[in-house]
């Protein structure tokens, strides 16, 4: 070896290396608490009804026995009856009642109380 070879000199070379780490740390408080809020509302609905219409007819007909009430296709018919005194007693028809149904919707506001809940958050006794 060469007296150039015994004046080499090592120089290491050093790098720092920085980790973080975490920690949980309270930083405040929190209160959460909720109110109700109510309000009057009308509220739309629609309610059916039926009606019924009564009609009188004249009849003025002859029967042997009491007729029953009967159906003409929505129509109720009611016979009524009378005795009348001729030289023998007979049955007459003198009046039909008719029944009709008379179906309608009707629209109506109906006055309603309703709820709404809210949350409200303090922080240090200040609300967010």
């Amino acid at each position: 070896m060469t007296e150039a070879d015994d004046q080499k000199t090592t120089v290491p070379i050093i790098e720092e290396v920085a980790t973080v780490s975490k920690r949980i740390v309270e930083s405040g408080h929190v209160r959460v608490r909720t109110v109700v809020e109510e309000g009057t509302h009308d509220v739309a609905a629609q309610l059916a009804r039926e009606d019924i219409q009564i009609e009188r007819r004249v009849v003025e007909r002859e029967v042997s026995a009491a007729p029953a009430p009967y159906y003409e296709g929505e129509l109720l018919i009611i016979p009524i009856i009378e005795e009348r005194a001729i030289v023998e007693t007979r049955l007459f028809v003198v009046e039909e009642v008719v029944v009709r149904r008379v179906a309608r919707i009707e629209d109506v506001q109906v006055p309603t109380t309703l709820r709404k809940m809210r949350a409200v958050v303090e922080r240090d006794g200040d609300q967010v």
